[in-house]
């Protein structure tokens, strides 16, 4: 029986769309290229924990002509405000959690992402929370489902875990998990997880 839900954030809870959040605060369109470029040149070792925030962020800088670094430093500071949530996904966690359901979440982002997750109530009063950055595992290297596990004392078999990327859906299986790959659809999310709970 599933007991414990566990949601990825970006495009599961909150949107994440790089184009979207380079036009926040790149303004000429031509210049977006070149932002794009540098803004996120190496993302997933930030995300992995391999480089700090303010590393990444000079390096970044360094790639990027004067006239656009308040802009990239704009975007350093600020990018995180900018994720808004899926539809019908903060319903979806308020129903789950009246229910009395487990409810973690495990998420490749770096250490700033975690120090400003409070600012998405959405994820308040979650059992449990494993960010990439902070354990310096990424999925879906099987280290960070494991971390999961343990950490909480979960049984693999209990959990369902939400992500958009089929790779990390099959890692969490090969530990045991049961996995959704998430489109978008949170009716069919809903209808899936509420047939497995058996409520």
């Amino acid at each position: 029986m599933i007991r414990n839900i566990v949601f990825d954030f970006g495009n599961v809870i909150g949107r994440y769309d790089a184009e979207e959040l380079i036009g926040r605060f790149c303004k000429e369109e031509t210049d977006r290229k070149a932002f794009h470029q540098a803004i996120f040149y190496d993302w997933a070792s930030l995300d992995a924990g391999k480089i700090s925030y303010e590393d990444y962020t000079a390096q970044a800088l360094e790639q990027l002509p004067g006239r656009l670094h308040t802009a990239a430093r704009a975007f350093f500071h600020n990018w995180y405000r900018y994720l808004p949530y899926m539809d019908g996904i903060p319903e979806l966690i308020v129903d789950l959690k009246e229910r009395k359901v487990h409810l973690y979440l495990l998420s490749n982002a770096s250490v700033f992402f975690a120090q400003h997750l409070d600012f998405y109530g959405a994820v308040q009063g979650f059992d449990g929370i494993v960010i990439s950055g902070e354990v310096q595992m990424a999925k879906p290297e099987p280290e960070i489902y494991a971390y999961l596990l343990e950490n909480y004392a979960l049984r693999p078999e209990e959990c369902f875990f939400i992500n958009d990327l089929e790779e990390n859906i099959r890692a969490a299986r090969q530990c045991g998990m049961e996995g959704y790959v998430f489109d978008g659809d949170t009716p069919r999310l809903r209808e899936a997880l509420f047939s497995r709970l058996g409520r």
